[in-house]
């Protein structure tokens, strides 16, 4: 049966040497000692793991991987810089760096720093071993800086055009040439307005992906705590989980309520479906802008159409555009709609997953080096 005692509180993580090792007290030893140093012989040390609540799943990534559920005793576990995972049944996943040096102990520092920021979109995911979460915010800040590009080019393009239109305005000289011109500097202006609106949300879709992915992994990533008892025992804490927590992470970045929660499907899943959609309903906007240049043009040439024949023209080009700017602005509020409910839904389910502590499965698998090979071992618990 799991318990459900509250954690203890979170801090700083300090701690004490790692049990097993000893200083030198003679020339001799120290000689030694530094010929081992020198051969890189990396020795190990023993740890034994206690957990508040009881029953935590962690796992460490490093220079050996491990991973047991407490009350873990683990032996051989070389000095070096480790990713530790600990999570359990209504706990959140609390993620952290667990390092163990020959004669500075042990401390645990939080998942990232906030040097995060200065990194690409999704780097730090990457680097820790959740690619499939670091290639949403990738792929999305990828997609916003291609759109920031190819909208930057369209609107240098669209500002010859507006500069060459108004040479023609200013040279036109019969009534026939001032209204053609005036119709294609009116057409150029409005689509240099708006290739610059198109390139700044490609812009700011960019850098949403960004900060989004430094604040998750430097915010938004719990990090367990790390005492010592009095048996000399290292106590990981990690904090229940909770409707409002779980939700506001899911807020404020998509998807990281469920990360939070232990569940990385459906935080790739909610990530994947907000990201696509928002690119998607960008994409329609600028197509919705380009048909609502055209129903503009066709609007001018009707108003100045002059003869029975070039009115009934331009008002079937009138209507043709206007109807197919209504099919585009359907698109884009249907696009919209979707991103909305996915974004609300994901905030749902973040907030669902929260109350209910539903995090990991029941069924823990434990692998640890022990005196002579590897122990293997099974754990479940009862609801």
């Amino acid at each position: 049966m799991t318990s459900r005692h509250d954690h203890v509180t979170e801090g700083m993580e300090s701690v004490r040497r790692i049990p097993g090792w000893r200083r030198g007290s003679s020339w001799v030893a120290a000689g030694v000692t530094a010929s081992v140093l020198a051969c890189s012989v990396v020795h190990a040390a023993d740890l034994s793991l206690q957990s508040q609540p009881r029953s935590v799943h962690l796992q460490f990534q490093g220079p050996v991987n491990i991973e047991g559920v407490t009350p873990l005793m683990v032996q051989q576990l070389p000095p070096g810089e480790y990713l530790l995972r600990a999570s359990g049944l209504g706990l959140v996943t609390a993620r952290g760096r667990w390092r163990s040096r020959f004669d500075e102990g042990v401390t645990l520092e939080r998942w990232a720093s906030g040097w995060a920021l200065f990194l690409p979109p999704g780097f730090v995911h990457l680097a820790r071993h959740e690619g499939w979460r670091g290639a949403i915010f990738t792929t999305a800040a990828a997609g916003g800086v291609f759109g920031a590009i190819v909208k930057s080019g369209h609107l240098d393009t669209a500002r010859n055009d507006r500069q060459l239109a108004q040479d023609a305005y200013d040279q036109a000289t019969t009534p026939a040439e001032i209204t053609a011109a005036r119709l294609q500097l009116e057409s150029a202006s409005e689509r240099e307005d708006d290739e610059a609106l198109m390139r700044n949300i490609w812009t700011g879709f960019a850098a949403g992906a960004w900060v989004g992915a430094a604040v998750e992994t430097w915010a938004l990533t719990s990090k367990p705590s790390l005492q010592v008892n009095a048996q000399g025992s290292y106590v990981v804490g990690v904090r229940r989980g909770r409707a409002y927590d779980a939700a506001l992470r899911s807020a404020l970045v998509p998807g990281a309520g469920q990360r939070h929660m232990g569940h990385r499907w459906r935080a790739f899943a909610f990530g994947a479906s907000f990201w696509g959609l928002a690119a998607g309903s960008i994409a329609s906007y600028d197509e919705y802008l380009q048909a609502q240049r055209r129903q503009s043009d066709a609007q001018r040439r009707y108003d100045a159409a002059d003869t029975p024949a070039e009115i009934d023209a331009a008002r079937a080009d009138l209507n043709a555009a206007a109807d197919q700017a209504d099919e585009w602005q359907v698109r884009v509020w249907t696009l919209l709609g979707s991103t909305g409910a996915a974004y609300l839904w994901n905030v749902l389910d973040a907030a669902g997953l929260g109350a209910s502590g539903w995090t990991r499965s029941a069924v823990d698998v434990s692998v640890a080096p022990g005196q002579g090979g590897v122990v293997a071992s099974l754990h479940w618990r009862l609801p």
